[in-house]
């Protein structure tokens, strides 16, 4: 198994050894905290420093993998030069990085922190992102040809919905949950302009939903795997590893094209 070094320039595979998985956490674990411990991975023989996603996650996010802005570093993990300076001192000891990285699929529990989602609700198929995803908004979807989205309470049927009014733009509220109001369309009560969206909120428990997730997590909005949305052209350009959620992929990461130099099945331990 081979990954493209961090610590050369040339494009001269280096074997990956023995690698050692740090879980990121801004609250625990930041790049910071792993470059102090260098030394003591390189004593230990590391050949690679596996870390877990370290894309701008949900506020909270506690692994990572509910990644909410996949084209910046975690500022919480001490952002882009925070992860240069870790990939430099791993170099400087002729280490290199692997990266997690969940291609195929962005976390939405709150949709104000992912723009992406927002702007697909906002605007419909009318957003630049609506391609990004996969919405059921056929006539029979049960949701009125519109993208259900399961977070009511069960039973519930909307009339505890308010327009939040507080910020730059309104906001359709459901308790501390809130949602993009299309333009055009705020006026009359909370129920009138929920209807003319192009979203339908709906109980968490009545087996509709308008979007593809991950597995059953309705937090975790299934990104289509055609979609280059993790180009990671903003990413460091340093060649490192990635290994992505459905494969291993050792990659060497530039502006427009990752040529792959090996991959292994998703249960693989490495």
């Amino acid at each position: 198994m081979n990954a493209v070094p961090v610590h050369s320039r040339a494009l001269h595979p280096v074997p990956v050894t023995a690698t050692y998985r740090l879980q990121m956490r801004p609250d625990a674990f930041t790049f910071a905290d792993a470059v102090a411990l260098i030394d003591y991975f390189d004593d230990l023989g590391v050949s690679h420093l596996y870390l877990s996603p370290v894309l701008t996650a949900v506020d909270g996010s506690t692994h990572g993998y509910d990644v909410a802005d996949p084209s910046t570093v975690s500022e919480g993990l001490g952002g882009r030069p925070g992860l240069e300076a870790l990939a430099d001192a791993a170099r400087e000891r002729g280490m290199g990085l692997v990266i997690d990285i969940v291609p195929n699929h962005v976390g939405v529990a709150d949709p104000r922190q992912n723009a992406w989602w927002w702007d697909a609700l906002r605007h419909g198929d009318k957003s630049e992102y609506a391609d990004y995803f996969d919405f059921d908004t056929s006539a029979d979807n049960g949701a009125g040809g519109k993208c259900a989205l399961p977070v009511l309470a069960s039973g519930a049927d909307g009339h505890d919905l308010t327009v939040d009014r507080s910020g730059a733009e309104p906001m359709i509220a459901y308790y501390d949950k809130r949602f993009p109001i299309a333009p055009g369309t705020d006026v009359g009560t909370a129920a009138e302009i929920h209807d003319r969206q192009s979203y339908r909120l709906v109980p968490w428990d009545s087996g509709r939903i308008g979007y593809r997730r991950f597995f059953t997590v309705s937090d975790l909005a299934a990104i289509r795997s055609k979609i280059p949305a993790y180009s990671m052209q903003r990413m460091p350009r340093s060649r490192r590893g990635s290994r992505t959620d459905w494969s291993t992929v050792f990659e060497s990461i530039t502006p427009t094209v990752w040529p792959i130099l090996r991959t292994t099945s998703f249960g693989c331990a490495i």
